[in-house]
C-alpha cells in the first residue's frame, strides 16, 4: 500500500499485479543482466519531452494552416475557435484539446494526420507528477481517501446532506 498526496489530501493506493503478469521484452536482459519488464521500458515523458511534443504539434499546426493558405482569423472561423486561441496554440502557449485537433484536421484536409497527434498531446498535457498519479490509479484495485471534515457518501444522513447542500449554496 502506497500513500500519495493529492491536493494536500493523503490517498492510499493498493495495487495488485496478480492479473497483470509481467511479460519480458524481446530483449529480456537489462544493462545489469536483470530481467526487464515491458511496462518499465515504456517510460512516461518527462516534462522536457512533453514540452518538446507540444512545441512540435504547435509547429505542425502552423505549417498545415500556412500550406492551406489560411490566416489565423480565417482558420479560427473555419474550426469554430477565436484568433487568440489559434495564435496561442501555434506559439505553444496553449495546449490544443482533442476537439481542436479534430476540427483542424477536417478544416485543413489533413486526412487524419493531425488527429493522430491527439494521443501524444494527451500524454504531454499534464505535469509528470499528475501523469504518474494517473498511471498509479490505473493499476490500483482500491483507492482510500481520508478527510476529517466531511462524512463520506453512504454514511451521510438526509439531514446532513441537506445542511451540506445549503452551505454550498450559501444559505447557512
Amino acid at each position: 500500500m502506497r500513500t500519495v498526496a493529492v491536493r494536500g489530501t493523503p490517498v492510499s493506493v493498493r495495487a495488485v499485479r496478480g492479473d497483470r503478469a509481467r511479460y519480458p521484452t524481446l530483449d529480456t536482459q537489462g544493462l545489469n543482466g536483470e530481467a526487464t519488464d515491458m511496462r518499465d521500458s515504456d517510460k512516461a515523458l518527462d516534462d522536457d519531452e512533453a514540452a518538446a511534443v507540444i512545441k512540435f504539434v504547435s509547429r505542425q499546426l502552423k505549417l498545415w494552416r500556412q500550406s492551406a493558405g489560411l490566416t489565423q482569423p480565417e482558420f479560427g472561423a473555419a474550426i469554430g475557435y477565436g484568433e487568440e486561441l489559434v495564435s496561442s496554440v501555434e506559439r505553444g502557449k496553449r495546449i490544443p484539446r482533442p476537439e481542436y485537433l479534430d476540427a483542424a484536421d477536417e478544416a485543413l484536409g489533413a486526412g487524419g494526420k493531425i488527429s493522430a497527434m491527439k494521443k501524444d498531446v494527451e500524454e504531454a498535457r499534464y505535469p509528470k507528477k499528475v501523469r504518474d498519479l494517473k498511471n498509479l490509479e490505473e493499476e490500483a484495485v482500491e483507492l482510500c481517501a481520508y478527510n476529517n471534515t466531511i462524512i463520506q457518501g453512504l454514511l451521510q444522513t438526509e439531514e446532513y446532506i441537506r445542511a451540506s447542500a445549503a452551505i454550498h449554496r450559501g444559505r447557512a
